[in-house]
């Protein structure tokens, strides 16, 4: 798909709110690329989300210990379907643009708070591999749009499930 289909298909999209947004989706990334949509994630500052494979590296990097993806981006690269693919922990209809949430800005997601790192969400091979080469490029064209996502570090423990909200702590 080339990339003005893809802004067409966005501009269709309903706007992601900027104060108070909902999670639609909990993923737990395991290894080999798969996936677990999970009922409900618990969050903690020393494991990120329990179960993902965060948790396996050598040396964790807290800056990338949790990742969010705006879900209106991934209905734009599936055509409407809300899929867990896109190798992020939370799916959520709220606006994560640079312009919205500096790094350092808190959220409270369920009853877990995140704090938003200044480490850059760009695509890998995996994401190109499952949504295309024109999807990755269409993701990184807009740096301050931030299609990719955002990385989120835990501040405080809690559990986030599918329906909670997300807003500013």
């Amino acid at each position: 798909m080339d990339l003005e289909t893809y802004d067409q298909r966005h501009q269709a999209q309903p706007a992601s709110p900027r104060e108070r947004g909902t999670v639609r989706l909990v993923v737990a990334r395991k290894s080999g690329g798969k996936k677990h949509v999970l009922d409900e994630g618990h969050f903690s500052a020393a494991g990120g989300l329990d179960g993902d494979r965060w948790t396996l590296a050598k040396d964790p990097d807290r800056q990338s210990q949790i990742t969010l993806m705006d879900a209106a981006v991934v209905r734009t690269l599936t055509d409407g379907d809300l899929v867990p693919t896109s190798g992020d922990n939370l799916l959520v209809d709220f606006d994560l643009s640079a312009a919205a949430l500096a790094p350092g800005t808190r959220l409270r997601v369920g009853s877990a708070v995140l704090e938003v790192t200044p480490e850059p969400h760009d695509g890998c091979k995996k994401f190109a591999a499952r949504f295309g080469k024109d999807a990755m490029r269409w993701v990184g064209r807009d740096k301050p749009a931030r299609r990719r996502g955002i990385h989120a570090l835990v501040v405080e423990d809690g559990v986030v499930r599918a329906g909670d909200f997300i807003e500013r702590a």
